[in-house]
């Protein structure tokens, strides 16, 4: 994409994934600042956490998202950044809202998955997704599965043999530096959730952290 660095993968929101077989179905997202919106998620087997508090309860974090939506409100100028966006949660609450959002994940299929949330809820012109794993460095990462808990999904740095490695256990890592050209000089509040990369991604935003405006960042502790 123009502007951005070639490893920087936008992912195509006008393609029809609603099929795909990750999807386990869609449901409301209840968020009470918010109109209720689609959201796709997995079957609670493999995801205990997110996918299965979503089904039971209509959303996740729901306090945390409030608090986001409060700052926001307070002030126009910011835009969103989410960092690990999973199935989305922040991403289309944020982007219901009104307020632009840009969402990175290194998985393909939360991608898809999000992409479907996006067209069924009228959305997907407020949001880009970009289909990258963050690092301190460009490389390759393979993917550390949790059976249970797809979003406990880590990155495994240093892969040599690629050759077996596909879009569905592998994707390619920048550095948030290369998220520059999209952010300079705007106000930004970034939410970040990679699971174990967290202090990697911050070591490879040198010139991001310089050049563009970060007002508010919200980390998982865990």
């Amino acid at each position: 994409m123009p502007g951005y660095d070639n490893c920087v993968r936008v992912f195509d929101t006008s393609v029809d994934y609603s099929s795909a077989k990750q999807i386990h179905k869609c449901v409301a997202l209840r968020i009470p600042s918010v109109k209720n919106i689609p959201i796709c998620v997995y079957d609670p087997a493999i995801d205990i956490h997110v996918s299965r508090t979503i089904i039971a309860n209509g959303n996740w974090e729901v306090a945390n998202i409030q608090k986001v939506l409060s700052i926001l409100q307070n002030d126009p100028r910011l835009v969103f950044l989410d960092l690990g966006c999973n199935v989305g949660v922040y991403t289309i609450a944020v982007a219901k809202f009104g307020r632009p959002v840009t969402a990175l994940d290194a998985n393909r299929k939360n991608l898809e998955m999000l992409t479907t949330s996006l067209q069924k809820g009228n959305i997907t012109g407020m949001v880009m997704l970009i289909w990258n794993a963050l690092s301190d460095k460009a490389e390759t990462v393979g993917f550390k599965e949790d059976n249970r808990n797809i979003g406990g999904l880590q990155m495994v740095s240093g892969v040599t043999n690629t050759t077996l490695l596909g879009d569905s256990n592998s994707s390619v890592a920048i550095v948030l530096d290369d998220l520059v050209p999209l952010f300079r000089n705007k106000s930004v509040f970034i939410k970040m959730d990679i699971e174990t990369y967290d202090l990697k991604a911050i070591m490879g935003g040198k010139k991001f952290f310089e050049q563009v405006d970060v007002k508010y960042m919200f980390m998982d502790s865990t």
